[in-house]
């Protein structure tokens, strides 16, 4: 038994009704804590889950990459310009 327990027993004021009503109240205070405890950690758990969910690309446009400048992949557009590679086979002079 606790201290607290012990000394309530002594007492010429204490009434079994008041200290039921007591428990009573701290019971239901813990079962309503450890419900709001388990509702939050069940909501930090599932909000993710049921938030947006991002769209992924169902196509993609792949093309290989050239090996060199000379051999180009079949069916593929000449590059442009801009993003033409620079080799060079000879270096000038």
């Amino acid at each position: 038994m606790s201290g607290e327990n012990i000394l309530k027993g002594c007492l010429v004021e204490s009434d079994p009704a008041v200290i039921a009503r007591e428990r009573q109240a701290k019971r239901r205070a813990l079962v309503v804590a450890i419900l709001l405890q388990v509702l939050l950690v069940g909501l930090l758990v599932l909000a993710p889950l049921l938030g947006a969910v991002e769209k992924l690309p169902t196509t993609a446009v792949l093309r290989p990459a050239a090996t060199s400048c000379s051999r180009r992949p079949a069916g593929l557009p000449p590059p442009s310009p801009c993003c033409e590679p620079r080799c060079s086979t000879a270096e000038p002079g």
